[in-house]
C-alpha cells in the first residue's frame, strides 16, 4: 500500500533536485514502535531551495513497515506550521514548568518563614 497523498513523489523529488540553493537533509530513523505506532522505518528528506529570491522547503517522508508503507509531500506551508506548532508547545511546556518551580518555591519560602517564626516564639535557634 502507497500512499503519495494525490502528489507524484518521484516526480516532485526529481524536479526539486537540482534547484537554485539547493541544500538537502536527510535521516534514516527507526521506531520500535509504541501503543499508538507500529513499528516502522522512517525516511525524512529535507530540501530546502530558492524561490523569487526566498528560502523555500519541501518535506519528503517515507515510511516501511509491518503494516504497509507510504510515502507523502509536506509543501513550505506545512513545515512551517508545523515548526511555528512545535515552537508553541514547547513555550506552554517551560511557562507550565515554570509557574510549577515558582508555586513551589513560594511553598516553601512560607513554609521557612513559619518554622523561622515558630523557632523565634519558642526561643529555639
Amino acid at each position: 500500500m502507497e500512499n503519495t497523498q494525490g502528489v507524484d513523489f518521484d516526480r516532485v523529488r526529481e524536479k526539486v533536485w537540482g534547484l537554485p540553493g539547493f541544500v538537502p537533509a536527510i535521516s534514516t530513523i527507526p521506531s520500535k514502535g509504541d501503543t499508538w505506532l507500529p513499528q516502522a522505518e522512517y525516511i525524512v528528506e529535507t530540501i530546502r531551495y530558492q524561490e523569487e529570491g526566498k528560502s523555500q522547503y519541501i518535506l519528503f517522508l517515507r515510511w516501511i513497515g509491518g503494516q504497509g508503507s507510504g510515502r507523502i509531500v509536506l509543501p513550505t506551508k506545512v513545515m512551517e506550521a508545523i515548526y511555528r506548532q512545535r515552537e508553541q508547545v514547547i513555550s506552554k511546556g517551560r511557562k507550565n514548568t515554570a509557574r510549577r518551580v515558582h508555586e513551589t518555591l513560594k511553598t516553601k519560602a512560607a513554609n521557612l518563614a513559619r518554622e523561622v517564626v515558630k523557632d523565634d516564639q519558642t526561643g529555639n535557634k
